[in-house]
C-alpha cells in the first residue's frame, strides 16, 4: 500500500488527519526499514502497512490513544511505535514508544522520530 493510501485509510478508520511530517518522510521510513541498520536498530520489528492491522492491535493490546506505525517483539512483550492522539502539537502527533504499561520515549514529530532512528 503505498503511503497515501495507508494514510488515508488510518484518517477514514480513526477520524485521525496524519501528520504532514509522517506523509512527507513515510516513504523514506519504509526505504530504511528494509536495511540491516533498521534492523540492527529495532531488532525483530514490523512495520504497519495497513489499517487492519492497527484496528487487530488495537483489540489485542495497544492503547487506543496510540496509532501505530511500528511494533518491536520483545521477549514477552511488544514495543508499540505510533502517533500519541492524546497529545497535540500544533499542526504534529508526537511519536512514542509505549512499553507494556507506560510511554517509555517520545518525539516532537515523526521527522524527529525518524533521525533518532537512523543515528
Amino acid at each position: 500500500m503505498d503511503t497515501n493510501a495507508f494514510a488515508r485509510s488510518v484518517e477514514a478508520e480513526f477520524g485521525f488527519t496524519c501528520p504532514l511530517t509522517f506523509l512527507s518522510f513515510y516513504a523514506d521510513f519504509l526505504a530504511f526499514a528494509d536495511t540491516s541498520k533498521f534492523s540492527q536498530k529495532f531488532g525483530e520489528a514490523h512495520v504497519i502497512r495497513d489499517v487492519t492491522e492497527v484496528v487487530d492491535l488495537h483489540d489485542q493490546c495497544c492503547p487506543r490513544w496510540i496509532v501505530p506505525f511500528l511494533w518491536v517483539q520483545n521477549f514477552t512483550s511488544r514495543d508499540y511505535y505510533g502517533f500519541d492522539t492524546s497529545q497535540k502539537i500544533e499542526t504534529e502527533w508526537p511519536v512514542c514508544v509505549f512499553a507494556v504499561h507506560a510511554v517509555v520515549n517520545s518525539w516532537p514529530d515523526f521527522e524527529s522520530f525518524l533521525n533518532w532512528a537512523k543515528s
